[in-house]
């Protein structure tokens, strides 16, 4: 089954944010920009509503090209693949793929023509223009409920140029489906709640997930977080496990703060998933809750002899 047509977004979507709440915006590590109510990392800066629109160049991108002349001067056809766990994406899905690619070198959004054959997970960029790119991929396993639990994302960074001629491949992660404390698969209603509203639990927490298969190992990482000023301040629990949840006795949340939750799924080197979370306006790659004191049973003593 082969997808063929723009595929590519122009422009970045931004859900409108509530009253009073501030945006921020980051790159990622593969240089692809987001906006979103929540900060993604300690570089997350904040910025004026009235310019969402307005795009800034990324972070250098790595030069691992996947170029090929195109008919047209000064255009480059892509060619590249997807994969998962570092087989072909295709033997784990049948659905289409997005790219959405950002040009460093013309500072724009460009819409190329895509072409993805989705039963070897093969892909085409094509009339690209000679210059340095971040792309974003998502495959949607669920048309119905983009970018949830089960559904599929990468990023990589190239150099079209008509000089080089390589394949790139691209490893995919798979969201992961948080189970406890909350669901991840449906928007949380207090996903994007103001700092002290923020959905609460008493220590400890528990945190499970499902598993992704045999020999994945699972990085999480708990952060203490400023709410305003938005500041990382430390990070109070971490580890690398091999089984899919942990128990972690937390102490209770500061005035002005909550916790960040962030979850890495590896197989060896190659990383095979990470944790997302909705809310109605907006998503994040984490999960922020805050924590209250342990609660202690009510015991009544009955007076001797009574």
């Amino acid at each position: 089954m082969r997808y063929i047509g723009a595929g590519i977004l122009i422009a970045v979507t931004i859900a409108a944010a509530p009253a009073g709440a501030d945006m921020y915006k980051w790159t990622d590590r593969s240089g692809v920009v987001h906006f979103s109510d929540q900060a993604g990392d300690r570089s997350a800066e904040k910025v004026d509503q009235e310019r969402l629109t307005v795009v800034t160049e990324t972070a250098d991108p790595s030069s691992d090209a996947v170029p090929e002349r195109s008919s047209l001067p000064g255009e480059i056809t892509v060619r590249g693949r997807l994969l998962f766990d570092g087989k072909p994406l295709a033997e784990s899905t049948a659905a289409p793929a997005v790219f959405r690619l950002y040009s460093q070198t013309l500072r724009q959004w460009i819409t190329p023509e895509a072409e993805y054959e989705a039963t070897t997970g093969a892909f085409l960029l094509k009339r690209v223009p000679e210059g340095t790119y971040s792309c974003d991929i998502k495959v949607n396993a669920d048309a119905r409920k983009p970018q949830y639990p089960g559904d599929y994302r990468g990023t990589v960074s190239f150099n079209a140029s008509s000089a080089k001629r390589a394949e790139i491949s691209v490893d995919m992660e798979r969201l992961l489906h948080l189970t406890r404390p909350e669901d991840n698969a449906v928007q949380q209603p207090e996903w994007g709640a103001v700092c002290m509203n923020r959905i609460e639990y008493p220590t400890p927490v528990r945190l499970s997930w499902d598993s992704l298969g045999r020999d994945v190992s699972y990085t999480y990482m708990i952060v203490r977080t400023e709410c305003s000023p938005f500041a990382f301040k430390e990070t109070v629990a971490g580890d690398t496990i091999t089984s899919p949840g942990a128990v972690l006795d937390l102490p209770p949340s500061r005035e002005g703060e909550f916790y960040t939750l962030r979850i890495q799924a590896r197989k060896g080197n190659r990383p095979v998933g990470s944790l997302m979370t909705h809310g109605k306006n907006g998503w994040g790659w984490d999960y922020r809750f805050r924590v209250v004191p342990k609660r202690r049973p009510i015991v009544i003593i009955s007076p001797a002899g009574k």
